[in-house]
């Protein structure tokens, strides 16, 4: 690379972990998504300067008459299950966290192509969005979905499934709300059951492994690992936070990252 181009790729990632680049993934999406990417996404995307928060009504332009919660996909890397989930139930409201662009794009093809209403995007890290962007006690969410998530195989503290986050989930899911989580990586499955268990414990959720749910496409990623010879396995959590005043956080266990051994680095396409 030419240091002027290296100079303009490092101005423009400026503040970014070194990773934000190339998973923004530029370059690869059809003149299509391209398109949609540049006509929609303006249109049904989430965009919020540090600190301030999101008026969930507003948004989705949501009637008084809905309880103005909606379902979140996180990390829906091509769409698929987002996709699916909207077109099944139009009369929820579905927002997906990706920071992968053509998969931001993919879903704003899908979106037009399909006249879908329901359906807004946050282009950026779902972590940053949970913590910054909501606000304080605000209850969201009715269902979070997060399949195939990266396993982060050099860095296990990225993972999105970790107490800190789940900590933020019970904050902004309403009571018996649903966590739905799909992988493929064992050592990922170990990994989750671990970090779930003391809040099972605590009474905060309940539940675990289950069977595939309908709303979840069998995807290329998914394929290919079957193909492989890997195991999918599917968590299902209902939330049990009570009331806003009643809310506990669990605390960290400093050894979960420590005592599991990530078996690949995929990254994933739910």
């Amino acid at each position: 690379m030419e240091e002027g181009s290296k100079e303009k790729k490092n101005k423009k990632y400026k503040g970014k972990p070194k990773w934000y680049g190339s998973r923004q993934g530029k370059g690869r999406c059809s003149k299509a998504q391209k398109l949609a990417y540049k006509e929609v996404f303006p249109s049904i995307s989430i965009n919020k300067k540090y600190g301030e928060v999101i008026n969930f009504r507003e948004e989705f332009q949501i009637p008084d008459t809905h309880p103005g919660v909606c379902i979140l996909d996180i990390g829906f890397g091509m769409g698929d299950s987002l996709i699916s989930t909207a077109n099944m139930y139009k009369d929820k409201f579905i927002l997906g966290c990706e920071i992968h662009r053509p998969g931001l794009a993919n879903v704003c093809l899908k979106v037009r192509t399909l006249q879908l209403k329901n359906v807004r995007l946050y282009g950026g890290d779902a972590f940053k969005f949970l913590s910054r962007h909501i606000a304080e006690g605000c209850q969201a969410f009715e269902q979070i979905m997060i399949f195939f998530p990266d396993p982060w195989k050099q860095d296990v503290d990225r993972r999105i499934i970790r107490t800190e986050t789940i900590n933020l989930f019970l904050k902004h899911m309403v009571h018996c709300a649903d966590l739905f989580i799909a992988t493929d990586i064992s050592d990922y499955v170990d990994y989750i059951e671990k970090i779930m268990q003391p809040f099972i414990d605590s009474g905060l959720f309940r539940g675990g492994r289950c069977d595939r749910v309908n709303f979840r496409p069998v995807t290329k990623y998914e394929q290919i690992a079957i193909d492989e010879g890997r195991e999918v396995v599917d968590f299902h959590y209902i939330c049990n936070n009570g009331k806003k005043d009643d809310a506990v956080e669990i605390e960290g266990d400093k050894d979960a990252a420590a005592t599991t051994t990530t078996t690949t680095n995929n990254t994933t396409s739910s």
